[in-house]
């Protein structure tokens, strides 16, 4: 079943489209991987599927709805996905309070009063046994109370993707989610992502890395030249698609 549907997406900065009539879907259960040189609007697709740069042109539709229609349709998406930027952008607080940001914003005003007296009594968290749970997936649940600042690149970025799966999203906006990371780290990451799409999770992926494409990927979609110049299922995209261009960015070719 359709999750995503990108149809005829036009965006970018300072009044200039970096994507162009830029067209893709996403099922449930599905990870997208995609590819492209530097500056080809990768992170730009990623922040208009996620409704933070809203597009000049085309819609993003998420499980039926424009995702641009109203703020209150937006919003109600946001709450569904789990993002991760290229920065490793945390919070000034443990790697516990971190990893339950998303499930606090997205709380009840029953459920505030309920963690605060609960609080008060000095009990646990509402949200403590996931925020466990997610923190155990990471690796990072024996440091749940150390500061965030003190975490290395690769547990900030583990991190950063626990607080993305604590709410339990419908759909996952990773955007060079395991760049500068040791193996151990990004096998790690690679894990996290096929196991949540096994559990009905649409993923998207922004990577550089061809050999992550094809060790977590379903589907590849190749950007070049401000749209979509190939998309296919992993196998055939990085075989060889019969595209001189895209045979050549993914061959390490320099291709503008």
């Amino acid at each position: 079943m359709t999750l995503f549907e990108v149809r005829g997406l036009f965006a970018g900065y300072d009044g200039e489209d970096t994507l162009r009539d830029v067209s893709l879907e996403v099922e449930r259960g599905e990870v997208l991987t995609v590819m492209g040189p530097n500056g080809a609007g990768k992170t730009t697709l990623l922040g208009a599927m996620n409704g933070r740069h809203p597009p000049s042109g085309g819609e993003v539709v998420f499980d039926g709805d424009d995702l641009y229609s109203s703020r209150g349709k937006r919003l109600e998406a946001r709450r569904r996905m789990g993002y991760v930027s290229q920065e490793n952008s945390l919070f000034d607080d443990t790697v516990r309070g971190n990893a339950e940001y998303g499930l606090r914003v997205r709380r009840t005003l029953a459920e505030n009063v309920l963690d605060r007296a609960t609080s008060l009594l000095g009990g646990e968290s509402i949200h403590g046994e996931r925020v466990t749970e997610v923190l155990e997936s990471v690796g990072l649940a024996s440091i749940a109370e150390r500061p965030a600042g003190d975490l290395s690149g690769g547990e900030r970025r583990r991190l950063a993707l626990a607080r993305a799966l604590a709410p339990g999203p419908d759909a996952l906006l990773l955007d060079e989610v395991t760049v500068n990371l040791d193996p151990r780290n990004v096998a790690i990451v690679e894990n996290l992502i096929r196991d949540e799409a096994a559990g009905g999770v649409a993923a998207v992926i922004a990577t550089h890395d061809v050999g992550q494409a094809a060790r977590v990927s379903d589907r590849v979609a190749v950007i070049l030249g401000g749209d979509v110049a190939v998309s296919g299922a992993v196998d055939e995209v990085l075989s060889g698609s019969g595209d001189a261009d895209v045979d050549g960015f993914l061959d390490g070719e320099l291709v503008y």
